[in-house]
C-alpha cells in the first residue's frame, strides 16, 4: 500500500481536478479550468516522479561504483601483502613474476575499458570485482571494441544473463575459472563461454540461455563446460545474416 501511495501522491492533485472537472455542477467553463488545472497538475507530478526516479538512480549508480571501487581497493591490497610476505621471506625472484601478472591483468582491463559502448566496457571490466567468487578471463577479438551500440546492447544483455544462469547452475563454493572470448565476423559477433569444472556445468544446464539465443535470431553450440553463441548483426532481421564459421 505504501508503495502505490509512493507513485500516486505526487498525481493526486490532477486526478482531484480532473474528476472535479468531470462532475463539477458550475457548467462548461468551469469543467474547462478545472480540465486545464489538472492537465498541469499531471505535468508537475510526471515531472516530480521523474526527477525523484533520477536521483535515486544516480543514488544507485554512486553505491554501485563506490562498492567496485571498495573491492578494487581489497584487491590491490590483497597484492600489497603478497608483495610484502615475499620480501620478508626474501624471496625476491618470486616478486617480477607477479608483478608481470599484475602487468598483463592491467593490460586486458584496459583494453576491455576501450570498447565503445560505455555499459559493456564496464560490465566486462566489472566482472572479477561483481563476482570475486569465481577466477576470470575475459579477451576481446580484434574489432570488437568499435561494435555498433545497438548491438553492443545485447551483448551487454547476454552477459548478464549468463553470469545470472551461471549463479544458478554453479554454487559460490565451487571456485572455478571463467573464460569469456568475444570476436567480431563480418556479419555477427561470437561469444563463447568455458569453466574449468566441466563436471559443474553440462550441456542440459543452458537451456534457458539458448532459447534466449535463438530468440535473437542467433545460433547457440553447448558443450560440457560450456557455450558458442553467434549473434547476427542488425538484431537477426535478415536471414542471410550470420555468420558462417564455427570455433572453439
Amino acid at each position: 500500500m505504501q508503495g502505490w501511495w509512493t507513485w500516486l501522491k505526487p498525481l493526486s492533485p490532477a486526478v482531484l481536478c480532473l474528476f472535479f472537472s468531470a462532475v463539477q455542477p458550475w457548467g462548461w467553463r468551469a469543467g474547462i479550468v478545472l480540465g486545464v488545472l489538472g492537465v498541469f497538475a499531471l505535468l508537475l507530478g510526471v515531472r516530480h516522479l521523474y526527477e525523484r526516479e533520477s536521483a535515486r538512480f544516480r543514488i544507485r549508480q554512486a553505491e554501485t561504483s563506490l562498492g567496485l571501487l571498495e573491492r578494487k581497493r581489497h584487491d590491490w591490497m590483497n597484492h600489497v601483502q603478497v608483495i610484502m610476505g615475499y620480501l620478508s621471506m626474501k624471496q625476491i625472484d618470486r616478486i617480477r613474476p607477479y608483478l608481470e601478472q599484475l602487468v598483463k591483468q592491467a593490460h586486458r582491463e584496459r583494453c576491455l575499458a576501450q570498447v565503445k559502448h560505455p555499459p559493456l566496457a564496464v560490465a566486462l571490466v566489472s566482472l572479477p570485482h561483481r563476482f570475486p567468487e569465481w577466477d576470470w578471463e575475459v579477451e576481446i577479438g580484434e574489432g570488437f571494441q568499435s561494435i555498433p551500440p545497438s548491438e553492443a546492447e545485447r551483448i551487454c544483455q547476454m552477459v548478464e544473463e549468463t553470469t545470472e544462469e551461471m549463479g544458478r547452475m554453479v554454487s559460490p563454493d565451487d571456485r572455478m575459472t571463467v573464460r569469456f572470448r568475444f570476436d567480431r565476423g563480418e556479419d555477427g559477433v561470437i561469444f563463447s563461454v568455458n569453466v574449468s569444472r566441466e563436471r559443474k556445468v553440462r550441456k542440459c544446464d543452458w537451456e534457458r540461455l539458448k532459447r534466449r539465443i535463438e530468440n535473437w535470431q542467433g545460433n547457440f553450440q553447448a558443450f560440457d563446460g560450456g557455450f558458442m553463441a553467434e549473434l547476427p548483426l542488425g538484431g537477426g532481421k535478415s536471414a542471410g545474416n550470420r555468420l558462417l564459421s564455427w570455433g572453439r
